[in-house]
C-alpha cells in the first residue's frame, strides 16, 4: 500500500493526508519511512499547545528534532483551564467557589489557593466583593489581550 501511495503526485498526497484526522496521520506514520516523509510535514504544521503547566512540554521536545521542527509554520497558543467570562457581578457570585478544594497534580494531592470557605465569603462586605469582581474582570482583560 505504501508503494502505491509513493507514486502518487505531492498535491493529491498531501490533500489526502489533511482530510485525515490527527490520530490517523500519527498512524499512517507509522506504515514505512516513505509515509512518515510523507505525512510529517502535514502532522507538524500547526500545533496546539496549551499554556497551563506542562502544556508548552511538546513544543520544547519537538524543538529538540530539527527533522520535525523545520516543518512547523503555526503554533497556536490556548487555555483549557482559563477564567470563564461573566456577564455580570450576579453570574460572578453564583460562580464562585466556596471551601478549599483538594486536586491532583503529578500524584500529589494539594488545596487551590485563593479560595475561600462558605464564612469568610459571608462575612464579606458588598464592596468588597465589588473589588474582587472588579479584579476578575481585569484579570480576564488581561489574559485575553495576551492569548489573543
Amino acid at each position: 500500500m505504501s508503494a502505491l501511495l509513493g507514486h502518487l503526485p505531492p498535491e493529491l498526497l498531501i490533500n489526502i493526508l489533511t482530510r485525515l484526522d490527527s490520530s490517523s496521520q500519527k498512524a499512517f506514520r507509522c506504515v514505512s519511512r516513505s509515509s512518515c516523509r510523507s505525512v510529517t510535514s502535514v502532522l507538524f504544521n500547526e500545533l496546539f499547545f496549551d499554556f497551563d503547566v506542562g502544556g508548552t512540554d511538546g513544543l520544547v521536545a519537538i524543538s529538540n528534532y530539527p527533522h520535525l521542527a523545520k516543518h512547523v509554520r503555526t503554533i497556536v497558543l490556548q487555555r483549557r483551564n482559563s477564567l470563564r467570562k461573566l456577564d455580570d457581578f450576579r453570574a460572578w457570585q453564583q460562580a464562585t467557589v466556596y471551601e478549599y478544594e483538594a486536586y491532583a497534580w503529578e500524584g500529589e494531592f494539594k488545596w487551590l489557593k485563593g479560595v475561600m470557605s462558605q464564612s469568610e465569603w459571608d462575612n464579606m462586605t458588598e464592596e468588597t466583593r465589588r473589588a474582587l469582581f472588579d479584579e476578575y474582570n481585569s484579570d480576564y482583560a488581561a489574559i485575553t489581550r495576551r492569548t489573543t
